[in-house]
């Protein structure tokens, strides 16, 4: 919905909520997501506790939809260019597209994948990722070669590892760019992580 087609409420709404979800990632990058409390998040925002309450049920909620608002942003110019280029569509290319909204959001990414941050969100995050990879791999008909393996699994298997070396890589000193990392995830996977026993 276009911003001039909403009305004065609706624009102060979307405010509030902005407000609040950018006081809860400042917070939670501050302190880690245990010691943050709605309290905490109000008083930041200069907003009242039940005005919190109008927009999230609880600080995991906030912290979700703010995740949920970045990856869909990130997510939707590549599906509009695979839809105006299809040759161009590979599972290479969205792994980029993840590893770039990672770096430019670091501090967040850490909190959410690491130990500062909630499992549950941590769960979301990959069930999130799980079924987008389905749809993408359902929607632009990408053939997987092992065709044996259901493709839900598959995906499980895609977001586990991903998001723990995404978490590798954002909490250890290396110097991979994002296009790199991207490249040896997918070579990795494409590989099959084929081990031989040598002596």
């Amino acid at each position: 919905m276009e911003a001039r087609s909403l009305n004065r409420h609706q624009r102060r709404k979307i405010r509030t909520r902005k407000q609040l979800e950018q006081a809860t990632k400042e917070l939670v990058i501050e302190k880690g997501f245990d010691d943050v409390t709605i309290q905490d998040i109000v008083d930041r925002a200069d907003l009242g506790r039940g005005t919190f309450y109008l927009h999230f049920q609880d600080k995991e909620e906030a912290v979700w939809s703010l995740i949920q608002r970045g990856m869909q942003a990130e997510d939707a110019l590549p599906h509009l260019m695979a839809e105006q280029r299809p040759q161009d569509i590979s599972l290479q290319r969205a792994f980029a597209n993840i590893f770039r909204h990672a770096d430019q959001h670091r501090d967040l990414y850490t909190v959410m994948l690491g130990s500062q941050g909630s499992s549950t969100l941590t769960n979301r995050v990959q069930d999130w990722l799980a079924d987008d990879f389905l749809k993408e791999i359902e929607l632009f008909s990408l053939t997987p070669t092992h065709k044996p393996v259901p493709l839900n699994i598959v995906t499980q298997i895609i977001t586990g590892a991903l998001t723990r070396v995404i978490s590798w890589w954002l909490s250890t000193e290396n110097e991979y760019s994002p296009d790199q990392m991207a490249a040896l995830f997918y070579q990795a996977l494409q590989n099959g992580l084929d081990f031989e026993t040598t002596g």
